[in-house]
């Protein structure tokens, strides 16, 4: 029955004047998708370094407007947001597995100065990096449990 219908619509449409559109097509947001998954790759592999947003809109093949727009909304994030929690998370495992000063991770990960990393981690993970640093994993997760369950 469905099927009938559409292509009746078709049929009148043609009639009118106009193409039959028959499905929308999934190319473009696949196409979208796809030079977002290639800017994300492109972010984990120099998160060290100063990626513009040209440079990442280049990767995905799309202008930078558009590419800010896919790529929230694939994400939940923009780009400069994704590539610093990134370095944060990077330097998570620093922290974790290094007894390296804080300022050297800091500039490892790719952050410019100890302030504004300290900043990010804190706004990322609600603590300072000294602090996860002075806690156990144990301590973390339990942590992390009692804030998610205040939300």
């Amino acid at each position: 029955m469905e099927a009938l219908g559409l292509a009746l619509a078709a049929e009148v449409g043609a009639q009118l004047g106009r193409a039959p559109r028959l499905e929308p097509s999934r190319a473009p947001r696949r196409l979208a998708r796809d030079g977002v998954h290639a800017a994300l790759a492109a972010i984990e592999q120099g998160s060290t370094e100063e990626l513009t947003l040209g440079e990442l809109a280049r990767v995905a093949g799309m202008s930078p407007y558009h590419f800010l727009r896919v790529f929230k909304r694939e994400t939940g994030l923009t780009p400069h947001r994704y590539l610093l929690r990134t370095r944060v998370f990077h330097a998570l495992a620093l922290l974790r597995d290094t007894r390296r000063p804080v300022t050297e991770i800091a500039l490892d990960v790719g952050f410019g100065d100890l302030s504004n990393f300290i900043h990010t981690f804190r706004r990322e993970l609600g603590c300072s990096p000294r602090a996860f640093r002075q806690t156990t994993p144990g301590e973390w997760a339990a942590a992390n449990r009692r804030a998610q369950g205040a939300q």
